[in-house]
């Protein structure tokens, strides 16, 4: 089935060793992406394939090594 995907980027100046931190909310129609508190991309999702069930990174113009990544299952505040 095709699924349409839409590209939100912005630019996050680093200093020379500063790493990127990135904080990632994603609630049903909703993703948030935070990036080291400076910059931010809000965008609405319509995940209704059944196999929508994940995030992908990508990197441009170089390499990156994630560190660390941790996740955690929000509650329903329906249930």
């Amino acid at each position: 089935r095709d699924v349409w995907r839409d590209a939100h980027r912005t630019y996050v100046p680093l200093s020379r060793d500063e790493p990127l931190y990135l904080r990632i909310f994603l609630d049903g129609s909703l993703i948030e992406v935070f990036a080291n508190e400076r910059r931010s991309i809000t965008s609405r999702i319509y995940p209704t394939r059944l196999d929508s069930v994940g995030i992908a990174l990508q990197a441009e113009g170089g390499s990156v090594e994630v560190v660390a990544m941790r996740a955690w299952e929000m509650a329903n505040i329906w249930a």
